[in-house]
């Protein structure tokens, strides 16, 4: 949020709308009088082809001429002003890191903000962010950040190590939830850097362990090595069986352990997770779903 901020604060500081728009009109203007004199030396080729009776020649140059002074050259505006305005996100995107650094924030964690971009919208080609945008490429953003990190220590944070502290305790559920909802969005690479960050400073969340639990079978679902997967999926059984220990009322980590159980044959297992999950959530979404799996497994006698 930092990042964003103070990105945002630096485009208005900057009067970069201004610079902008001041910056569009002037090449709209130039490209506009570089058209009138393409249009004339055009139309003297095409009357020359006309009057030597050259009819053909003189069709191909009226259409030959549409497309470069048409098309070509709206192109080319449209590349020339994104290129001027990537100058201006990549100088917003400084600013933003000399803000968070002079407020004392965690610059290593100001990448994170182009990874999620990343990871939702993937990285456009060379042609495409040349001509149509106005963002510089996200894995260029990400390098940025990185450098402007391991050049400008974070000398603000390390004067006022109490509030720190305090600030990150406080952040500590933030971020927790933050990585939830981007296993929802199916950003695992970032899920799994949060999650290792809160690991270690909430290492007897049963939630987290729940979430670890959840992050390993998505990968596990996605793996087309067997193996892999195999490996994975007992290591998101151990998360969830981690998480039931801690805190055994917890609904979601039943049915997680119930999944894996039922997938791989052990009925019986599956079957007393899944009773202990309708128990602890008869009101969630997926609960007459859980129940069609207790009703078949018991019609077939593997309920004990």
């Amino acid at each position: 949020l930092a990042t964003v901020l103070g990105h945002e604060m630096t485009h208005v500081e900057g009067r970069h709308m201004v610079r902008f728009q001041r910056s569009a009109r002037h090449k709209q203007l130039g490209f506009g009088l570089a058209a009138i004199a393409a249009g004339v030396i055009v139309a003297g080729e095409e009357g020359q082809a006309r009057r030597s009776g050259n009819y053909g020649k003189a069709a191909r140059i009226r259409v030959l001429s549409e497309v470069i002074v048409g098309l070509g050259l709206t192109l080319a505006i449209i590349a020339s002003v994104n290129g001027y305005g990537r100058n201006l996100e990549r100088e917003a995107d400084h600013g933003a890191f000399n803000k968070m650094t002079a407020a004392g924030y965690d610059i290593d964690q100001a990448s994170l903000v182009y990874q999620a971009l990343l990871e939702d919208h993937g990285d456009s080609g060379k042609v495409e962010a040349f001509f149509f945008g106005s963002h510089p490429r996200l894995q260029k953003r990400i390098e940025a950040a990185e450098l402007w990190a391991s050049e400008h220590p974070n000398r603000a944070a390390e004067e006022r190590p109490g509030d720190r502290k305090a600030f990150q305790r406080r952040m500590r559920p933030v971020i927790r939830e933050d990585a939830r909802m981007n296993l929802d969005l199916g950003r695992l690479e970032l899920a799994q850097h949060e999650l290792d960050q809160i690991m270690e400073q909430m290492p007897n969340d049963p939630e987290v362990h729940f979430l670890a639990g959840r992050l390993k079978m998505k990968k596990a679902e996605a793996e087309r090595d067997p193996a892999t997967a195999r490996r994975l999926e007992g290591e998101a059984r151990d998360a969830f069986q981690h998480s039931i220990r801690l805190d055994p009322r917890r609904a979601g980590p039943h049915r997680g352990v119930g999944l894996i159980a039922y997938r791989n044959g052990e009925f019986a297992a599956a079957c007393a997770e899944f009773r202990q999950y309708v128990e602890l959530a008869p009101a969630a979404e997926d609960t007459d779903s859980i129940r069609g799996y207790i009703l078949e497994m018991e019609q077939d006698g593997d309920c004990s």
